[in-house]
């Protein structure tokens, strides 16, 4: 979810950029400097964790929309409001012109709404925190938030576990590397997430089944279960 008012600069930002070894940068640059570039990383880096999350949860609803028979998520509620709005004796065109603006306003100046991106985004601090550390932890590795590669990131942000994410994308390479530092030591708990065996589907988290309870709430928990995403 994108946060009002935020830094224009994270536009010039390239996110292929970020996964540079910190090891380079330059030596002339002051304290602040450093600082503020890895702000800009770490803003980077969040952008675009909240832009896969929200493509995501767009598919998820257009998935759910279209097993409904409507075209999208948009199509579908475009239906329900047009209908409602008809029965009540108005015509949907004139009202839309009214009431679009001021929802949206009402929308953006919502206090609850920007208290919740800041819940969210503490949460996911706390989450990213514990999971780096247990990546850290099984690979011997000192790893950041912007150390992670682009393909680990997206996979994260489509509803993998973080650390199930980093080892299904960067397994084969995390195998290689560490065979070779270690010899022949057991690595059987890095194989798990190994890229030869990345799963092609996986089951629907709890956020896309609060989107489908919201949107079909017909839909058992059951029904919930057996249901699941491509990755």
């Amino acid at each position: 979810m994108g946060k009002k008012g935020e830094d224009n600069t994270l536009k010039d930002v390239e996110l292929d950029d970020l996964f540079k070894d910190d090891d380079a940068t330059p030596a002339s640059l002051n304290n602040k400097e450093v600082t503020d570039q890895k702000l800009l990383q770490t803003q980077a880096v969040t952008a675009r964790i909240n832009e896969v999350k929200l493509k995501t949860e767009k598919e998820t609803m257009d998935k759910v929309a279209k097993e409904l028979g409507y075209t999208s998520y948009a199509d579908m509620k475009k239906a329900e409001e047009t209908k409602l709005i008809k029965e009540k004796g108005y015509n949907p065109e004139d009202l839309e012109k009214v009431l679009e603006p001021i929802l949206k306003k009402r929308l953006e100046d919502d206090p609850r709404f920007k208290r919740l991106e800041a819940l969210e985004e503490r949460d996911r601090d706390e989450y990213v925190k514990t999971q780096l550390a247990a990546i850290n932890e099984a690979t011997g590795q000192q790893l950041k938030i912007t150390d992670l590669p682009k393909e680990t990131i997206d996979m994260w942000a489509k509803g993998i576990n973080l650390e199930q994410a980093y080892y299904a994308t960067q397994g084969k390479q995390l195998i290689n590397k560490v065979k070779t530092k270690t010899g022949n030591g057991s690595l059987d708990h890095l194989y798990v997430g190994s890229s030869s065996q990345q799963p092609k589907t996986r089951r629907l988290t709890e956020s896309e089944k609060d989107i489908y309870r919201s949107i079909a709430p017909h839909l058992t928990e059951d029904d919930l279960n057996k249901k699941t995403v491509d990755i």
